[in-house]
């Protein structure tokens, strides 16, 4: 597959991410249920999920359904309130109460624009990496570089780096002045990469490690591995 089809990510890849909600069926054997029940069952659970109280999702004799109506439930909750603690409310099957947390806090911390919220992470990994990644997307909300300057030391460079990919490439790979970046390798590359939707080269591992920078050789494989994401061919 080409280039400008296999879609190249743009941004920082650390940015905050955003926790898609769970549809209402989610991947379940029907169990004997016939089309009608389960047309029933979706609408209960679409009501309750709108009024919002998780307990009464307790009433839904389907297991599956009750599941999803409380784990609906929880997200909303999470996401309005970013309140880790309901984060613990999931059921960790279907959705992942770490992936919850990683949302809820990163959001939060940019919200307050404060790195001690990274401390509310239950997992030590992920607290790291919400340290780690936060003054990048600092930097990000508030388009100001030098914010980077108050990570950590080993972390400074990576992060102008990454804001200068997400900023300087913003506006689509076809039309982005590679001449913008201060880092002439990281001009030299972006030239690279435009030069090669004109000659559709493919997508490759080995395409991918000619890049002379980290960040762009990352954020290539992460497009390769990915499949789709933002384009930036467009």
């Amino acid at each position: 597959m080409h280039i400008e089809k296999r879609k190249i990510v743009v941004g920082a890849a650390l940015i905050v991410l955003v926790l898609a909600m769970v549809v209402f069926f989610v991947g379940r054997s029907p169990g004997g249920l016939s089309s009608d029940q389960e047309v029933l069952l979706q609408n209960e659970v679409s009501a309750l999920v709108e009024q919002g109280q998780i307990d009464s999702c307790d009433q839904i004799k389907d297991t599956m359904y009750r599941t999803v109506c409380r784990n609906n439930i929880a997200l909303n909750k999470a996401q309005e309130t970013l309140d880790v603690s309901n984060c613990a409310l999931l059921d960790d099957v279907l959705v992942p109460r770490v992936d919850c947390e990683r949302s809820v806090v990163n959001a939060k911390a940019l919200r307050d624009e404060s790195v001690s919220v990274c401390d509310e992470m239950v997992v030590e990994e992920e607290k790291t990496a919400c340290k780690d990644n936060f003054y990048l997307s600092l930097a990000l909300k508030k388009n100001d570089q030098t914010l980077c300057d108050q990570a950590p030391e080993e972390k400074q460079s990576s992060c102008r780096d990454e804001f200068s990919f997400a900023t300087v490439m913003s506006g689509g790979l076809a039309t982005t002045q590679c001449d913008l970046f201060d880092d002439q390798k990281m001009e030299k590359d972006c030239n690279v990469l435009q030069g090669s939707l004109d000659s559709q080269a493919s997508l490759t591992q080995e395409f991918c490690s000619e890049f002379a920078t980290e960040v762009f050789q990352k954020h290539c494989i992460a497009a390769y591995y990915q499949g789709m994401a933002t384009p930036i061919a467009q």
